[in-house]
């Protein structure tokens, strides 16, 4: 059992020693790499909601304010 326990300890503390790209990326598409300036990119939701300004049925409804 203490074998088993030191070989864990052994190989989670070798784990964090070493650090490796799991895939090749291709940035030639990205302007200035050749200058090696970092690229942020992601996805950002955009939201647009409406505002009801009043629910009442019986009259026709006039253009709603946009929000967001």
């Amino acid at each position: 059992m203490v074998l088993c326990i030191l070989s864990y300890l052994y190989k989670s503390t070798a784990a964090e020693g070493s650090c490796k790209l799991k895939a090749k990326f291709n940035l030639r598409g990205y302007k200035e790499v050749e200058k090696k300036t970092v690229v942020i990119g992601g996805m950002f939701p955009v939201h647009q909601r409406l505002i009801d300004t009043d629910s009442n049925t019986t009259i026709a409804p006039e253009s709603s304010d946009c929000e967001g």
